[in-house]
């Protein structure tokens, strides 16, 4: 029986910014709250309230961990799963059979943007199981899974890669 499984190691990026965007967010809400006279209020307002939105975002997303699982499945072969862990709760959110994959590349964020903008063009469904919101490197998956296209995005990891490009 085979299997592997990987953790990806979070960094403090998500927690710092979204520090950042709630201490900014208040400034500018305390700053237009309190000074008179300062045209398009409501405006600074709105602003300061969609900078909150992404602060719980960012927060939100970096109490998530994902675990990437390769196991024998006696039916279909290796099937590739993500779980996402947050707390004491587990979800398996992903299941992929390897026979299934068509490709898995390795991009940096410049190829991810280009990417992403080719698969929504084509109307593909894709998802992030990343680690960190904007990591530097990751590992872009294509399969097909029930008859449709899905592309999923991974944190970067050799072993990982070099299973799914088998």
């Amino acid at each position: 029986m085979y299997e592997y499984e990987y953790t990806p190691e979070k960094t403090d990026k998500s927690k710092k910014a979204a520090i950042c965007l709630i201490i900014g967010a208040s400034v500018l809400l305390l700053t237009v709250s309190l000074i008179n006279g300062i045209a398009f209020k409501g405006v600074f307002q709105l602003v300061s309230f969609f900078i909150f939105g992404l602060a719980i975002l960012f927060v939100t997303r970096s109490m998530k961990n994902f675990t990437y699982r390769i196991t024998d499945n006696s039916d279909r072969g290796l099937d590739l799963t993500v779980t996402e862990v947050q707390g004491k709760s587990r979800i398996t959110v992903c299941r992929v059979a390897l026979s299934g994959i068509s490709e898995a590349t390795v991009c940096n964020r410049r190829e991810l943007k280009k990417q992403k903008a080719e698969i929504r063009h084509e109307k593909k469904k894709f998802y992030c199981y990343t680690a960190d919101i904007m990591e530097e490197t990751v590992i872009v998956v294509h399969a097909v899974e029930c008859g449709e296209p899905v592309v999923i995005i991974l944190s970067y990891d050799e072993e990982l890669y070099s299973i799914l490009q088998k």
